[in-house]
């Protein structure tokens, strides 16, 4: 497998697992659901292989912001694959999820800040941050959690497509 069909089975990943992320921001969450938590672990797993791609392709072009984006987007995604766990009264899910969200605001402001793809595409993960944020000291659960999982799949899925589409060289 050469490494470009390797980047496109990661942009397809990121696609699928971003394009569930939206579609599931529409259904309501329920404890001790094991089929929701089989699709929220597809998901979570499809992202992350996505994230390595995306990556992967830009990593010459990000820097040192780019990396620690990855790295931390990479830890947050994979802490929130599987059942969602709480111990010791943390909620593993909401910490892995910010600190993903957070990797990925960074990886988007390494890719805008270098001209890694189009602006629009490099500013979704940073809003959909800075939204959360709002939402979480506002409480407000639509700004808190809905809007900024559909932006944050929605990330994956722009990214994916633009790293499919795009012509070698220019990502």
């Amino acid at each position: 497998m050469t490494h470009r069909h390797l980047l496109r089975l990661s942009a397809f990943l990121a696609i699928l697992g971003g394009g569930a992320r939206v579609l599931f921001a529409y259904i309501p969450w329920g404890p001790d659901s094991p089929r929701l938590e089989a699709l929220y672990a597809f998901e979570d797993t499809a992202m992350l292989f996505g994230l390595m791609g995306i990556y992967l392709a830009s990593a010459d072009k990000t820097g040192w912001i780019g990396l620690i984006g990855f790295a931390l987007a990479a830890a947050g995604l994979a802490s929130i694959v599987g059942p969602d766990a709480v111990m010791f009264d943390i909620e593993f899910y909401q910490i892995g999820g910010t600190i993903a969200m957070m990797g990925l605001a960074l990886l988007g402001i390494a890719r805008l800040r270098n001209g890694v793809g189009p602006m629009a595409i490099a500013l979704i993960w940073p809003i959909a941050f800075a939204v959360g944020i709002l939402g979480t000291l506002t409480m407000n659960p639509l700004l808190g959690f809905i809007i900024p999982g559909i932006l944050f799949g929605g990330g994956f899925v722009a990214t994916g497509l633009h790293l499919i589409y795009a012509k070698q060289g220019t990502l």
